[in-house]
């Protein structure tokens, strides 16, 4: 059973030695690394190209500036295992990864597999994510909206592809890919095409991955176009969804909240004034996608399948102003949220 790793690679030098070595040091032997230089400036394709003469399971790519999905995409053409891993160049993983998922998967299964992190700091601060119970999830079945919720929205599922083994005849006998045009939520498209046609979920609590959060990293800047950004991942949404035969409301509804939330975080994270978030809040209703999603999410409750109360309880209210159409309301609660979330 072979495992190909996609590693998008742009302007790492500090960082992919030790991610590329946390792969050549696997128990597990069968695997090829794909590297794909996106336009790196600084010496991060150098590197590259000498672990390249190093060891023959590596292939390394080198692509104009393209982007994060781009690079993705590039890595699936060039990929001829029989299951698909992929890691953020700054991360790296534990030695024992690749032999766990072999001894917890068959081949040609429709299967996808989740396994835990540690969340790791540039002080090399190690914290291990939520645990969770082992668990097989039929998708057929058992995918109650409770499960969506915690699949897409859950801290210890996260949308995040990074956390998952993807099986490749999945991916590449349906034509799937990263939406080059999305920069924002890009993983929770990805993730929303594959589970169209996967049987199971096998959820493994092993900590096996090593998510680096540096200071400045992208996760935590500023994005200006946020809003526009979400805005299409929801239109892209809408339309996989019209052929999906499953009930996927609910997820789309969740995600109309959470993107204002974000949207709300990243301009309150900036000292953005009230009025200017307000515009933003408000330029949402001109947006059907977030309309519907927000009448569909007070009028069916969805709500009530989130565990922690508060947060059940004010997504409640706040989908009821929002349908009211009650923007200001609307803005005054999320940034008075996000300021209890910062002083915690």
């Amino acid at each position: 059973m072979k495992i190909s790793i996609i590693i998008p690679v742009y302007n790492v030098e500090s960082y992919i030695g030790r991610c590329i070595d946390s792969i050549l040091q696997q128990s597990y032997s069968n695997f090829e690394l794909i590297l794909i230089d996106d336009g790196s400036s600084d010496l991060s394709g150098s590197i590259c190209d000498e672990y390249n003469k190093l060891d023959g399971r590596i292939i390394v790519y080198h692509n104009f500036n393209s982007g994060v999905s781009r690079a993705r995409n590039i890595g699936l053409e060039l990929s001829s295992g029989d299951f698909i891993m992929f890691i953020d160049s700054d991360d790296f993983i534990e030695p024992n990864t690749l032999e766990l998922f072999v001894e917890n998967i068959e081949e040609n299964e429709n299967t996808l597999l989740i396994f835990n992190y540690y969340r790791y700091f540039d002080n090399k601060d190690r914290i291990p994510n939520d645990e969770y119970n082992d668990q097989i999830i039929n998708l057929k079945n058992d995918f109650s909206v409770s499960e969506k919720h915690k699949f897409f929205y859950g801290r210890s599922y996260g949308t995040q592809i990074w956390n998952k083994l993807y099986p490749a005849h999945i991916i590449k006998s349906n034509s799937i890919v990263f939406n080059e045009k999305i920069t924002v939520g890009e993983d929770f498209l990805f993730n929303f095409r594959v589970l169209k046609y996967i049987d199971k979920i096998k959820k493994l609590n092993f900590y096996t991955y090593n998510y680096y959060i540096r200071n400045g990293s992208i996760t935590n800047s500023y994005k200006k176009n946020l809003y526009e950004q979400n805005s299409l991942l929801m239109s892209d949404l809408n339309k996989f969804r019209l052929s999906n035969d499953r009930q996927d409301e609910d997820v789309l509804s969740f995600y109309a909240y959470y993107s204002l939330d974000n949207i709300v975080l990243n301009l309150t994270s900036n000292s953005k004034s009230f009025n200017d978030i307000h515009k933003i809040v408000r330029k949402t209703s001109y947006n059907n996608e977030y309309v519907k999603s927000f009448q569909s999410l007070e009028s069916k409750a969805y709500y009530k399948y989130i565990s922690q109360m508060k947060q059940r309880i004010f997504i409640h209210v706040i989908s009821k102003m929002y349908v009211k159409e009650q923007y200001r309301i609307v803005t005054l609660l999320m940034i008075l949220r996000q300021k209890l979330r910062a002083n915690r």
